[in-house]
């Protein structure tokens, strides 16, 4: 809502509603009580990223990877399950990307769960949420009273950015490993 009123010339009202629902596939949800779940953003081709002209520092397979690799082992760690909801399919989506999610979905507390499935419903099914900076998940999450945290593996995210929307920033896998005793109490 500041944001927007920043650029406001004409005094309109502003109204806070809450999270855009959105669309889901009819189903029955499978995830144990003890889960956690977790979202990512999709990386791409390196040559997507040229394509557009875009910086690729921040969501390339590298960071993703970490971010994901970080959070099962925390969460195994822990004896919680990993619900990891990828954002969509993507065709363009960096294949060590995609060898990471094969060799995670051997283990046995990870849960791939359908992309077509909205983010609430995941969401309300799981007792906290891990998000990638900055996905509307962890808003999601805090709006359902689910305890949310973006997690950073790079620490290229400040801690203090506005886009969190005060939901906290952890920036490596020890600050992660002591959010997650927390909420396992």
């Amino acid at each position: 809502m500041n944001f927007v009123k920043r650029f406001d010339k004409h005094k309109s009202i502003i109204e806070e509603v809450g999270p855009i629902w959105f669309s889901s596939c009819e189903g029955i949800i499978d995830i144990p009580i003890n889960s956690i779940s977790a979202f990512d953003i999709t990386p791409v081709r390196p040559t997507r990223y040229m394509l557009l002209g875009a910086d690729s520092e921040y969501y390339v397979s590298k960071t993703v990877n970490q971010f994901l690799e970080d959070v099962y082992l925390v969460l195994e760690n822990n004896n919680i399950f990993m619900a990891h909801k990828r954002k969509r399919k993507n065709e363009r989506a960096h294949k060590g990307y995609l060898q990471n999610i094969k060799k995670l979905k051997e283990q046995s507390n990870y849960i791939e769960i359908n992309f077509n499935l909205d983010a609430t419903t995941v969401v309300k099914h799981t007792k906290a949420c891990i998000s990638m900076p900055f996905t509307s998940t962890a808003l999601i999450a805090k709006y359902e009273g689910k305890p949310s945290i973006y997690y950073d593996p790079s620490g290229i995210i400040q801690k203090n950015d506005r886009a969190a929307h005060g939901i906290p920033v952890l920036v490596n896998i020890d600050e992660l490993q002591k959010w997650v005793e927390g909420i396992n109490k």
